[in-house]
């Protein structure tokens, strides 16, 4: 059993986890994964005659690098944080009621299922409804006549039965028959006298009582007979209820999850709505219908974003002479000019995905003659001339040596090139699902399951990717997600009077009770948290997209690759992916693992004289909390700037008089932050900028009992004065140190004297101001720019005479201030005898 420190090792150990016997066990179910390879590739450019093409595409890409942030990123903050379901063009159903009246339009639900659903719905928790139908269920055991005569009076389900009830050598031989033999059924009055029978009966033609319970998976609930029972024709004929109670006791268990996601008269914000609705270890029909909700969300969503996108993409050049900026500002033209001259006319062809794809065409033709029909062909933004091409239609291939048989082909002509090259810039994305018994991809992973057989560094260097193992784009998600579990679980109050609320005492039962597969829904929830404040493009081992795309994203090929590492990188993926979609695959490692993980993830008390920060930080030292990029000081710095200027209330130009109340919002943001970025930019020119866009201050206050760590810490928060919320914060030493490892926190004075001293000097302004006009004032004055230097005045921006109320400006900042930045399954499937115990469990009342 493994101690917690072995886990966030990367040792020859483990190096060697991945066998030969784990690879054939991979090859032999090759034909169940689906693959997608992501392949980016960067050209020299344009020859001499296309010097013209080349420039226009330089200036373009000097326009969009200007501002600094990713611009899909920031569309994406904007959209997910800004906008409601309705601006999207999607329905907020007022209440259960209408959220089931949703789903039923919208996905293929049928009106008998839709009866079911009902009953589901009503009977999850300890509800009166729930006691309604079991004693419905009840009548039916202990009186079994009249519903077997319901079964019975359609003559189309005779055949049906027998097969169910083991009519035929292929079956079971059930208590009524003849030892050994297959003898003609007995009267229904035999059949009715054996349990076992009548729950394999209401399972196939009423409703399935495992998946009712919360046990089986919401979508097994319907009844596998060609010709079920009408549920409302039983409901009114055993219940004391009638159908349209459980319909209205169904409106009612569904308007809780409801309001979850309202405020006020309308729904959240989108990300709020994706935070608060889960889509993983799904037991329950509310979360089934919440999370397709919230999968029609984020698709919509997603099309806003990159419409946004795309609408910005197609003349960032116009966009920043909108801003008033000229393009010497931002494009050197000679300059571009000589270095153009000194090394020459490039490759030959020019950098637009049509020139791209014809270098695709003319160096690799029989790779392009098999595929290209297959793919999808764009630019890649991040690449001085780069070109990145997919899977389209179909999205993916069926299978590991379809896979390979496309790498091979690939490589056979890559190897004899040299127009297009892998750089470090570019990468092998490799998309990786699993097919599910049913044939649709798995929608179920283990996401800590695959943290336990994932090791960064050999799926980096171990597999030949050598550069890739300390890259910004490859980072390890294992050792800082079982970090932010350990905090997780630190963090859980000790015990609670309410049953749905986690506590160390329930986390210690669930675990003393071997219910594993809700434990790994657990920690896999948690590594999946872990990854997004990771964010998609920075760890090598990418989840982020699994809960909608169902596959897992591997990043960490590129670069130094070549046919046979790709192929080695192949297999031990798709072993990881098998491992987090199948149950049963490695199970008892797993499980040991998981015991061993969970017996020392408590661990012993820190002690005083083991806390190695306390060498290297003294109280009052600055902070940094990194990865804030949706609550960062960035934000702070726009908001007050905004609160405190308005647009010079006479027009420069002709299009600025013709700018309705939205465009002036949107200007106003924009040159709000490009005032704020000289300002910080004249405190330091070290990396001040990326550091206000990516954290926020924090200072050390010392140690306190426990032992544990005080800081003093800020944040943003539109309800305070200036934006800015001051509050304490206590952290175990242990999680503090952890922090300080996983780069959540970094001491400033490792960043640079310069930023450390600016960082201070702005905290210093926000906290002895009384207003943002103070603020912003003190904030020039000690830039020292006045005149026409005075970024408000170079802006066309004037001071407003007090703190302006700006209807969205927090919105506003927000949106200016972005830059770049899961499920469950353990245990096997139980044999049909403990699935039969479950159902005597539950129904405990009956005497079987």
């Amino acid at each position: 059993m493994k101690k917690w420190s072995q886990y966030l090792e990367e040792n020859q150990e483990v190096l060697n986890e991945f066998n030969r016997k784990d690879e054939e066990a991979v090859m032999a179910d090759e034909e169940n994964f689906t693959v997608a390879f992501e392949i980016e590739m960067e050209s020299e450019g344009h020859d001499e005659d296309d010097m013209y093409e080349a420039e226009q595409e330089a200036r373009r890409e000097a326009a969009e690098n200007y501002l600094g942030y990713d611009a899909e990123e920031h569309f994406r903050s904007d959209v997910y944080d800004n906008l409601t379901p309705e601006e999207l063009g999607v329905e907020e159903p007022d209440g259960g009621a209408e959220m089931i009246e949703w789903y039923y339009d919208n996905t293929s639900t049928n009106p008998s299922q839709l009866e079911i659903i009902y009953i589901a719905l009503a009977y999850q928790g300890e509800s009166e409804a729930e006691d309604v139908f079991d004693e419905a269920i009840d009548k039916v055991l202990n009186e079994p006549m009249p519903f077997l005569k319901m079964v019975y009076g359609d003559s189309t389900r005779i055949a049906e039965l027998q097969e169910l009830l083991g009519w035929s050598d292929d079956q079971m031989t059930m208590g009524f028959e003849v030892e050994g033999g297959k003898a003609y059924p007995e009267p229904i009055e035999k059949i009715g006298a054996s349990r076992a029978a009548m729950l394999k009966i209401i399972d196939y033609y009423l409703i399935n009582l495992r998946s009712l319970s919360g046990r089986g998976g919401p979508g097994n609930i319907f009844p596998t007979s060609k010709k079920p029972v009408d549920m409302e024709k039983f409901v009114n004929t055993f219940s004391s209820q009638n159908q349209q109670w459980f319909a209205e006791q169904a409106h009612e268990a569904l308007d809780n999850d409801i309001d979850d996601i309202r405020g006020g008269y309308s729904y959240h914000y989108i990300q709020t709505i994706v935070d608060e609705i889960s889509s993983s270890n799904i037991k329950y029909w509310s979360q089934k219908i919440m999370a397709r909700y919230r999968s029609e969300v984020e698709e919509k969503a997603d099309e806003a974003v990159q419409s946004r996108y795309e609408e910005f993409q197609s003349d960032p050049i116009q966009y920043l002479e909108d801003l008033g900026y000229e393009e010497h500002q931002w494009f050197d033209e000679y300059e571009w000019r000589d270095n153009y001259s000194m090394y020459g006319g490039g490759s030959g062809y020019g950098c637009n995905v049509e020139e791209l794809e014809r270098a695709m065409e003319d160096n690799f033709p029989n790779f392009m003659s098999k595929y290209q029909n297959t793919l999808d062909f764009k630019e890649d933004g991040s690449l001085t001339c780069g070109l990145e091409f997919a899977q389209d239609n179909p999205p993916y291939m069926l299978g590991l040596d379809a896979a390979i048989e496309y790498l091979t082909d690939f490589f056979r002509e890559y190897d004899n090139q040299t127009v297009l090259r892998m750089t470090t810039n570019t990468g092998l994305h490799t998309n990786i699902g699993y097919l599910s018994e049913e044939g649709g991809l798995t929608e179920d992973y283990n996401l800590f399951k695959a943290l336990m057989f994932l090791n960064h560094t050999y799926a980096t260097k171990g597999v030949g990717f050598p550069s890739r193992e300390r890259t910004g784009w490859t980072k390890d998600l294992k050792k800082p997600a079982l970090h932010n579990i350990e905090k997780f679980a630190e963090q859980l109050p000790d015990d609670s009077s309410h049953e749905d609320v986690l506590t160390k005492k329930s986390l210690m039962k669930k675990y003393l009770s071997r219910e594993f597969d809700e434990l790994s829904g657990i920690l896999s929830n948690q590594v999946a948290q872990q990854a997004q404040r990771m964010g998609p493009k920075s760890i090598g081992f990418n989840v982020n997209y699994t809960a909608r795309r169902n596959y897992i994203e591997f990043r960490y090929p590129g670069h130094d690759t070549d046919l046979e590492s790709m192929v080695k990188a192949l297999k031990y993926y798709a072993f990881i992916v098998k491992a987090a979609a199948d149950p049963t695959f490695k199970q008892r490692e797993y499980i040991k693992d998981l015991v061993g993980f969970l017996n020392n993830l408590k661990g012993e008390p820190e002690s005083v004289a083991n806390i190695k920060f306390a060498k290297e930080i003294k109280k009052g030292d600055l902070l940094l909390s990194m990865n804030s990029y949706q609550n960062n000081l960035k934000k702070i710095l726009i908001y007050n700037m905004i609160q405190a200027t308005e647009l010079r209330p006479d027009p420069s130009t002709e299009i600025e008089a013709h700018w309705d109340a939205q465009d002036k919002e949107r200007v106003h943001a924009r040159r709000a932050k490009s005032a704020i970025t000289i300002l910080i930019n004249l405190l330091s020119n070290d990396f001040i900028e990326n550091l206000t866009n990516s954290s926020l201050p924090a200072y050390y206050l010392g140690l306190v009992k426990g032992p544990s760590v005080r800081l003093s810490s800020m944040r943003f928060d539109d309800e305070m004065p200036l934006g800015v919320d001051y509050y304490q914060k206590t952290l175990s030493t242990k999680g503090f140190q952890h922090d300080l490892d996983d780069r959540n926190y970094t001491i400033g004075k490792l960043r640079g004297e310069n930023d450390v001293n600016a960082i201070n000097k702005i905290v210093e302004l926000l906290k002895s101001s009384k207003s943002s006009i103070e603020f912003i004032q003190k904030f020039i004055k000690e830039s020292g720019l006045t005149g026409d230097d005075d970024p408000v005045k170079r802006m066309d921006l004037v001071l407003r005479k007090q703190d302006g109320n700006v209807a969205g400006s927090a919105d506003a900042a927000d949106s200016e201030a972005l830059t770049d930045r899961l499920v469950d399954d353990v245990m096997g499937l139980m044999s049909e005898d403990k699935e039969m115990e479950e159902v005597k469990k539950h129904f405990k009342n009956w005497k079987f």
